[in-house]
């Protein structure tokens, strides 16, 4: 149990204002210590400038690869667009179409016939051409709508 008498507490007093005292005189004499009246202005606008930058720098490398999957797509497309016209799916498509009982009565071996004949690579290259493009479209749109709805105006002295 410790012992709180009105001799403790007195020096507890003591010794504290002897601490404010000592480090009043302390703070006054080293001017090191205190801060620039700006500070937190100077600080909030280099975070600010950093995120700006950061934001910036999001959006020009994502619209690089949506630039370059977008001329991705242009070429993958001219070039397997052929394979795709000119292959069995498209008769077997017009099929559809034309005879409709014929498929009705032999749907299993349609959608086989029809599997089969699709040129799956050529249909997968464009497709994941077409996903990129439009993804990283979709990602700089919203960065730089994110960018325009949080700015900050500090301003800097």
């Amino acid at each position: 149990m410790e012992n709180r008498s009105p001799n403790n507490n007195l020096k507890e007093v003591v010794i504290k204002d002897n601490f404010d005292e000592k480090f009043g005189l302390f703070m006054r004499k080293n001017s090191f210590l205190e801060t620039p009246a700006n500070l937190s202005e100077k600080i909030l606008f280099s975070i600010e400038r950093e995120r700006r930058f950061n934001n910036s720098l999001k959006m020009a490398l994502s619209g690089i690869v949506a630039v370059l999957s977008f001329v991705g797509l242009i070429f993958v497309w001219r070039s397997e667009s052929s394979l795709i016209i000119h292959s069995e799916t498209v008769k077997l498509l017009s099929l559809l179409f034309s005879d409709f009982s014929v498929i009705l009565s032999y749907w299993k071996e349609y959608l086989l016939s029809l599997a089969e004949s699709l040129p799956v690579v050529s249909v997968l290259a464009v497709v994941f051409f077409l996903w990129i493009t439009c993804t990283t479209l979709w990602l700089t749109v919203k960065i730089y709508l994110k960018s325009i709805h949080q700015h900050v105006f500090i301003k800097h002295a």
